[in-house]
């Protein structure tokens, strides 16, 4: 007789072998991305704060010549992890929801589909808005999203099983409704001969609905990127990088 599997928050146990499971993210070239896309569009990299930083690892990439670097996340492991990585920045656990542009710093992000998993649409709205209001001049913003096209592409009928380097067996598999959608990622971790399972829920709205809800604020203005490219996005795309900046 099977017994249903114990349901724990995300990222309560996978943060301990998270680098494993993104070890096939190019995050060196992700940041060089980032920062010559920055250069181009004269966006200061000096002081950058990462408002979903996981392990720390893009930002670490980023970290070459700026003078502060900072860190925010919601999970304690993810944040305990960066701070055993890379001691020299500034680490800290923080709810993305609840935080501002701080006047010190001059780049924030908001990447690694973290963005996603705000599920409501008014809610997510309300977010955008109020982090382009606290954006002032001189500052500017990096937001991303997963689009229906990368899910369609990479995450249907995916199934794969890892073991980790702590000896942790991970299910991974996903299903994407459509209809509603949402993209639901499951892990399913054997630790130490007892089964968790970590469910995903992820919002994958479409490129236009996106769009509407970001609003032109005085001073500012919108870029919306295919993400690692200087393209401009559209329905079909499978990333997108939202750059937000203040004359």
């Amino acid at each position: 007789m099977s017994h249903p599997l114990h349901i724990i928050p995300p990222y309560s146990r996978s943060a301990d072998f998270y680098d494993e499971l993104m070890a096939d993210i190019d995050y060196k070239g992700w940041a060089e991305y980032l920062l010559d896309l920055s250069a181009e569009l004269n966006i200061q990299t000096d002081a950058i704060i990462d408002f979903s930083c996981g392990t720390g690892t893009l930002l670490h990439h980023l970290s070459a010549g700026a003078r502060r670097i900072r860190g925010l996340d919601i999970s304690k492991s993810m944040i305990r992890q960066a701070k055993e990585k890379y001691p020299e920045n500034e680490w800290f656990v923080g709810n993305m929801m609840t935080t501002f542009m701080p006047d010190n710093f001059t780049l924030g992000l908001n990447l690694h589909d973290s963005l996603n998993y705000i599920k409501d649409t008014d809610v997510l709205k309300h977010y955008i808005h109020r982090m382009q209001k606290s954006c002032k001049p001189g500052q500017s913003l990096f937001f991303d999203f997963a689009l229906p096209a990368l899910i369609e592409r990479y995450f249907i009928n995916q199934d794969e099983t890892k073991k980790m380097g702590n000896g942790d067996i991970v299910h991974r598999h996903h299903d994407y409704l459509e209809s509603e959608n949402l993209c639901l990622t499951y892990l399913e971790i054997t630790h130490m001969g007892r089964q968790v399972i970590e469910i995903h829920q992820q919002r994958i709205w479409p490129f236009h609905e996106l769009k509407e809800m970001f609003i032109g604020l005085p001073g500012q203005n919108l870029l919306f990127l295919e993400e690692f490219s200087y393209l401009e996005a559209h329905e079909q795309s499978e990333r997108l990088l939202v750059v937000i900046t203040h004359d």
